[in-house]
């Protein structure tokens, strides 16, 4: 008992005035990333994972590209339930610790083999978390997929192989069910990513994570622009366009949009012409802004800008030569990915512009605009009291 450290950890939290934890808490373990705690007589199976905590902490690191909790240590705490029910426990109740199940542990009848799935998962959670923007299943999906990565990473070849397996015929079951994205869980999401992972590999999830990172989703759009940001965020990871895949599984995927406006449409050169519109899925993307001389087949990048969270941009430029152009805003990533193609909209830029030169139409357009209007108006009074003085 005083080799396997029940004596010296009851003395730890002891000295440290918890007398309740010096029974409950008296196993602790300590590596560079991870501070364990579990019950005395779980002395076989605790042991037996805490050599590859570091190991899991590193390839979750370079997965997730973070270090939770600011890098501090992660508190792993195997006693929930049966003792933490009893009273507060030492290591807390919120964030950091991660708490599992004593009822996993094979000192008290748990499945050997669902230890270190069920380990791996939480640590999904507690690295991938940051990354989940749709929550409930999708929360879960992600956490699947650390798991996975893990297993596979570390030598779990055999409990790997049956997780995938697991995912797989729950994919297999949804598609021959008609894949009614209602009926959608986090085991059928999971052979979603597996399938994709067999074509891309473990690498498309690092760069979707980088890409959740630079992007934006913003918290209260509706489920629906969350999918659809979702599907074009991986859809760019892979390099490819994957929102008819997705729709194939029953994702409710719009087309993607972008409009393209002006502030006029009509200008003298010097002076600044702004072109604005809104993307959807509301992402933060990349926005290329092409112009042409109207007549010509050939387009010309204008500038690059990008959305906010809420899927708007805006662009800003100053013209210096007269002409008739064309203007148009695309979404475009990695060079060669274009998901997006607005309207075109046209623009005239002259040094002046006589009454002859707009039309008729034109001059009806400013004369009847509201604020052209307006200022008309005051005019007029403005005459008409000079005219009565």
């Amino acid at each position: 008992w005083f080799k396997g450290g029940f004596v010296e950890n009851a003395l730890y939290w002891a000295t440290k005035g918890q007398l309740w934890a010096s029974m409950v808490y008296a196993m602790r373990e300590v590596t560079e990333h991870f501070v364990v705690l579990y019950p005395p007589y779980a002395n076989k199976s605790i042991p037996s994972i805490v050599p590859y905590l570091d190991q899991v902490y590193s390839l979750l690191v370079k997965l997730s590209r973070r270090h939770p909790y600011d890098g501090d240590q992660i508190v792993l705490d195997f006693t929930k339930d049966i003792y933490w029910r009893l009273g507060m426990p030492v290591s807390g109740l919120g964030g950091n610790p991660t708490f599992i199940d004593i009822w996993v542990l094979p000192e008290v009848g748990g499945d050997p083999e669902r230890l270190v799935p069920i380990l791996f998962h939480e640590m999904g959670h507690v690295f991938l978390g940051s990354y989940d923007f749709l929550y409930g299943e999708f929360s879960e999906m992600l956490a699947e997929i650390a798991k996975l990565y893990l297993l596979e990473n570390l030598g779990f070849d055999d409990i790997f192989e049956k997780e995938v397996d697991k995912a797989l015929k729950a994919l297999e079951t949804y598609e021959s069910r008609g894949s009614n994205f209602s009926e959608i869980n986090a085991e059928v999401l999971t052979g979603m990513m597996i399938k994709l992972k067999e074509k891309y590999g473990w690498e498309l999830f690092i760069r979707y994570f980088n890409l959740v990172d630079r992007y934006t989703v913003f918290p209260k759009v509706s489920l629906d622009r969350k999918v659809n940001a979702f599907v074009y965020l991986i859809s760019i990871a892979a390099g490819e366009d994957l929102s008819n895949k997705f729709k194939e599984w029953g994702f409710p995927i719009k087309e993607t949009y972008i409009s393209c406006n002006l502030d006029k449409v009509w200008g003298q050169t010097g002076k600044t012409v702004r072109v604005f519109g809104v993307l959807e899925p509301p992402v933060v993307g990349v926005i290329f802004i092409d112009y042409r001389a109207k007549g010509s087949t050939r387009w010309k990048v204008l500038g690059v800008t990008s959305t906010d969270d809420y899927g708007c941009y805006s662009y800003e430029w100053t013209p210096l030569i007269e002409g008739e152009y064309e203007i148009r805003a695309r979404w475009v990533e990695a060079i060669d990915i274009e998901f997006a193609k607005s309207d075109v909209v046209d623009l005239t830029i002259a040094e002046n512009f006589p009454l002859s030169e707009f039309g008729i139409g034109r001059v009806l357009l400013l004369v009847l605009n509201p604020i052209s209007a307006s200022f008309l108006l005051l005019i007029l009074l403005f005459v008409c009291k000079k005219l009565r003085s």
